[in-house]
């Protein structure tokens, strides 16, 4: 088995990790969000897939034009996000599942209202 054992360990501990974390934030999304939600994530998988609910994906895998303002920082993204605002409010989040210390720009992520936190595990993003 030589290296297999420790991939088959770290393959069901980051199965355990994602299920803990992101599956159930996305049950949490499917049974506590209206129907009209969209979530903003960075972590488009299961969230997406089990919440049922529109995504924004703010890193721009899965959501066209973002990356730019992803990879040019939170100041980009908050200018971009006041110009939706104006522009087409309607395509931004009205909530976010995302790890905050990611996103670094508090001023749109408005109140926690649920969270999910894992720390044994190598897959998930750093805990706070």
């Amino acid at each position: 088995m030589g290296r297999l054992g420790w991939s088959l360990d770290d393959l069901a501990g980051s199965a355990s990790a994602i299920d803990r974390q992101q599956v159930a934030l996305g049950r949490w999304a499917a049974g506590a969000l209206g129907p009209a939600s969209r979530i903003g994530v960075n972590d488009t998988g299961a969230i997406a897939y089990v919440g049922g609910h529109a995504t924004f994906d703010v890193v721009g895998l899965t959501t066209p034009g973002e990356a730019a303002y992803w990879v040019a920082g939170s100041g980009s993204r908050l200018e971009h996000y006041e110009r939706l605002q104006r522009s087409a409010p309607q395509h931004l989040p009205t909530h976010f599942i995302v790890y905050p210390n990611w996103m670094a720009c508090d001023a749109v992520l408005g109140s926690e209202l649920e969270e999910a936190t894992v720390a044994d595990q190598t897959i998930l993003g750093v805990p706070p």
